[in-house]
């Protein structure tokens, strides 16, 4: 068996003595040893979070975040255009693959990846990767800065002599900004090879250990028509909020985090402007739960609410949003989450009934209820 290049056991005590020799390494204990009584069962108050003995003091995090974006939003800004300028422009080819991923596979237009300002990091044909690490010398950034934020990783080889590589590699760059231009963090897409140790999605470290999604994702960009349309639609991932900008559905924002809840700031944005939620995550056993429990949150807030799910035929072979308006377009959409409420069974019901009127005719069928 191999395993990302691993042939052998003392291959395996190798790497891993290696990363722990990283700065990688040295910021996780750091976290760990800085964060006191942390829980170590991650669902357990998550449907409580309102009688958890230490509350969140969000003005200290809104303060954080503040800073943090006048102190590294620019540099993440450039980082940014750079990953996107290797997609859009694809010189040489290079960044083909990851054109191909966004436009055959996921139907994105060229018009949606400039406005998300999707990024490519692009494939070699070596193990690893250098090109930010190049690029950032050039511009004179100090590396340091990139290892603490987690663009650059730093490596120990086999004499003992430190390196340095790039953390994307052969991977679609997500950035997540403020609603204002300013970029604050990172995932990777890694669209290629998912496994234990190289999860389809990954985050930059969470250096300023505050929530990365106090706001949900793209919450400043969707909240004029928030505003406008008096209700918010909730998903779940990245692509969801993104396929649905491409159908100008725009009152849409992404939860991202499964484990938390929407933040006190959010909601009393929601109370103030007097806004309907509409909680509609993954058709996954999760995803059920996790709007259950976001419906009790809303619920305890007083602010109204409605919980809906990929409706049959549709769930058949859709998981998520993303998956729904790929395969059946807008107008499914519009029946799952947009046209009045009803039941998963009550959808069912209406198939049945449908096929039935379609083969014996209107005047042969009678509905009991």
């Amino acid at each position: 068996m191999e395993i990302r290049g691993i042939k052998t056991f003392n291959n395996a005590l190798e790497k891993i003595n290696n990363f722990m020799k990283t700065q990688e390494f040295k910021n996780l204990i750091q976290q760990q040893t800085s964060t006191p009584n942390i829980s170590y069962e991650p669902f357990k108050y998550q449907y409580h979070h309102n009688k958890i003995n230490n509350p969140i003091d969000e003005k200290e995090i809104n303060a954080t975040k503040t800073q943090l974006f006048k102190e590294i939003s620019p540099l993440f800004n450039q980082i940014r255009d750079y990953y996107h300028y290797l997609l859009t422009t694809n010189r040489n080819n290079e960044s083909h693959l990851g054109l191909e991923y966004l436009t055959q596979k996921r139907k994105l237009t060229i018009e949606t990846i400039k406005e998300f300002k999707l990024g490519y990091a692009p494939l070699s044909d070596k193990p690893l990767s250098f090109r930010l690490l190049n690029y950032c010398k050039k511009q004179n950034i100090d590396t340091i800065k990139l290892i603490e934020y987690g663009f650059i990783k730093d490596k120990t080889n086999q004499q003992n002599k430190t390196y340095y590589h790039d953390t994307f590699h052969g991977s679609i760059i997500i950035p997540i900004e403020n609603g204002y231009n300013k970029t604050f963090h990172f995932y990777q897409n890694n669209f290629r090879e998912v496994s234990y140790f190289q999860p389809k999605y990954k985050s930059l470290n969470n250096f300023s250990q505050t929530p990365t999604f106090h706001f949900s994702y793209r919450f400043f960009e969707a909240l004029p028509y928030i505003k406008q349309m008096k209700t918010i639609i909730i998903h779940e991932g990245f692509f969801d909020v993104i396929s649905c900008w491409q159908n100008n559905i725009k009152n849409v924002v992404g939860l991202i985090c499964v484990t938390q809840l929407l933040s006190k700031s959010q909601i009393e944005i929601l109370k103030k402007e007097n806004i309907k939620v509409i909680i509609a995550l993954d058709n996954d056993e999760t995803g059920q739960k996790r709007s259950e429990a976001l419906g009790e949150q809303l619920k305890e807030e007083n602010i109204i609410y409605e919980i809906r799910r990929i409706l049959p035929p549709y769930d058949k072979t859709c998981k998520d949003v993303d998956d729904l308006l790929r395969q059946f377009g807008k107008e499914a959409y519009q029946k799952c989450f947009l046209d009045p409420y009803i039941t998963y069974e009550e959808a069912k019901n209406k198939i049945i009934v449908d096929l039935a009127i379609y083969f014996f005719g209107k005047d042969k069928v009678e509905i009991i209820t």
